[in-house]
């Protein structure tokens, strides 16, 4: 077995997010008798895994949303996919985890070109004055102007806070025609009073309570898909992603 890496590459204007591509070859026992060198060359029998590791960002706040596309450049320059980002969930130290054969991705000549093409969405963090101010209106309920009725609770919040980070509950609020713009009311029926409380701390701190994500993620994920709250998804896949142990790679 051998474990080769690629050069750490990132963007200068993002510092705190780097990525690396890494190649496992799983050597074929038949071919140790010919030597590496042939069995590398021809590639007859070897198995690679490969996969793309990041490093970053490690602040409570930072969001990063990474799409990336590994594939190989064959003769005529024909690209052979290797893998990609989905909607599913990953390890970021193993992301994009491909098991292929070698032969596969070889040039004529023996040669293996790989490329790693990676896009991102960077989110900065929120700065600590700003958050005090949000959350102090939150918590004291200052001028608000929309109720949430959820349960048997009732949450007194701002609407222009909701609609600066939900899509839904933006449109909502921008046709004049609908309920909840003319009441100013909003009845929740399809959540916890826990997990949605959650998503408002979020909208107001940038924050959220670390007990309700070990208790809760899946419900809050669920909650922040439905309302379209991007950054909150992140926060929950980024924390889910932690959990995967190497077992579940």
């Amino acid at each position: 077995m051998t474990i080769l890496s690629g050069n750490r590459f990132g963007n200068p204007e993002f510092p705190k997010v780097a990525w690396q591509l890494f190649i496992e070859i799983i050597h074929s026992s038949s071919d140790y008798g010919r030597g590496y060198s042939q069995s590398y060359n021809k590639g007859e029998n070897d198995i690679i895994h490969i996969w793309l590791s990041q490093m970053g960002p490690n602040g409570l706040n930072d969001f990063v949303n990474t799409k990336y596309k590994i594939y190989a450049i064959v003769e005529d320059n024909t690209n052979v996919d290797i893998a990609k980002s989905t909607h599913k969930f990953e390890n970021q130290e193993k992301m994009g985890y491909s098991k292929v054969s070698l032969k596969k991705l070889l040039k004529d000549n023996g040669a293996l070109f790989l490329c790693c093409e990676v896009e991102i969405d960077y989110y900065n963090p929120i700065d600590d004055l700003q958050i005090n101010v949000y959350r102090k209106m939150f918590e004291q309920e200052m001028f608000t102007d929309c109720v949430i009725k959820i349960g048997d609770q009732i949450i007194n919040t701002h609407r222009c806070i909701l609609a600066q980070n939900s899509e839904v509950f933006y449109n909502m609020f921008k046709q004049n025609g609908m309920i909840e713009s003319l009441n100013r009311e909003v009845f929740i029926s399809d959540t916890s009073p826990e997990c949605f409380r959650a998503m408002l701390e979020f909208f107001y701190s940038g924050n959220i309570n670390k007990s309700l994500m070990e208790n809760h993620v899946d419900d809050i994920f669920a909650v922040a898909n439905k309302y379209q709250v991007e950054l909150l998804k992140h926060e929950c896949e980024r924390f889910m992603c932690s959990k995967i142990g190497k077992r579940e790679i």
